[in-house]
């Protein structure tokens, strides 16, 4: 089945040839074969059909200058025989820089709380901050980042960034840097979710500012992230005695929605191969919390519950029936 729907995706991408008559012989098979497959066994299968798009979707787009830059290049290393072979290491960390930026850390560890940039680095510090979220920082931008942190409070954008040029295993460096940001103004949601990301999995103070920021969300925000937030505890050193998990725990009892979608979000995650025992583990405390301070949640959950169930059977019935549908 797997090579199956493999071909299918490449036939409604264009990838294959189509031939009007066998196409319509092909999928006659194709149905049969997926009457055969779900016929034989208890799992319910739900087909969702995506929206298709007449033209490929442009996710980059070179510059007429980067473009003309790499085809003089090819042209040059054609010229002379050259064939060009990616290195395999090139993304790696290199252990040189790695060392050479702790050292210049440790030499910019005392700097004057007064200390501005020149008007060359407080240009490359604004374009550095209106970067992407997911664009990396190389060693001399977090070491530029360090040097003038707090110059960098006065940027109320600036924090995640500044977060990730920290080393938190070292403790000299996020000694300074928990003093350094106590002069920041109270981050976002927005903030709050990248602090959560696996970018700072297992950095205990980063996670402690963006639960800071998820207190002060009101119910209906919090239910609009909920999903994010409940993904972002796979990334906790320890899931279940985590703050964030805490946070989730007792903020979700004040609220039925936010009890229901806690509920089935920790569900969906149990199935997890990786982090469905932690998930599993968080569900039950979340269970004997709801019992003891909220036992009329629980009866409504249950009886969501008994209606999947009923709905299941249901289409167990129709899937095993002989008749046409």
């Amino acid at each position: 089945m797997t090579q199956l729907n493999k071909g299918l995706q490449e036939y409604v991408l264009q990838q294959a040839l189509h031939i009007p008559w066998l196409d319509k012989l092909t999928f006659t098979e194709i149905n049969k074969l997926n009457k055969k497959h779900t016929g034989n066994n208890d799992t319910m299968f739900l087909n969702v059909e995506f929206p298709s798009f007449p033209n490929p979707v442009l996710f980059s787009l070179p510059t007429s200058e980067t473009k003309a830059l790499l085809e003089s290049s090819h042209d040059a290393d054609s010229s002379v025989g050259v064939h060009l072979r990616r290195d395999p290491e090139l993304n790696y960390e290199n252990p040189s820089e790695t060392k050479n930026l702790k050292l210049a850390k440790y030499y910019h560890l005392f700097v004057d709380p007064d200390l501005v940039p020149s008007a060359k680095d407080r240009k490359r510090i604004l374009h550095i901050i209106s970067r992407p979220p997911l664009q990396e920082l190389d060693p001399p931008e977090k070491l530029l980042l360090w040097q003038f942190r707090y110059f960098l409070t006065k940027e109320r954008k600036g924090f995640v960034k500044f977060m990730k040029c920290i080393d938190w295993n070292s403790k000299k460096e996020s000694n300074e840097a928990l003093r350094v940001v106590k002069k920041w103004e109270n981050i976002g949601t927005d903030d709050g979710l990248e602090l959560l990301s696996a970018a700072f999995a297992g950095a205990t103070e980063p996670r402690r500012f963006a639960v800071q920021a998820l207190r002060r969300v009101n119910d209906e925000e919090l239910s609009s992230i909920l999903l994010q937030v409940v993904q972002a505890l796979r990334y906790e050193s320890n899931m279940k005695d985590s703050e964030l998990a805490d946070f989730l725990l007792s903020r979700s009892l004040q609220s039925f929605e936010l009890t229901n979608n806690l509920h089935w979000y920790l569900t969906v995650e149990k199935d997890d191969d990786r982090h469905g025992a932690a998930f599993s583990a968080l569900h039950a405390v979340f269970l004997k919390s709801l019992e003891a301070q909220q036992p009329a949640y629980v009866k409504r959950i249950s009886k969501q519950q008994e209606l999947m169930k009923c709905l299941a059977d249901l289409y167990m019935d129709v899937k095993q029936s002989e008749k046409d549908r």
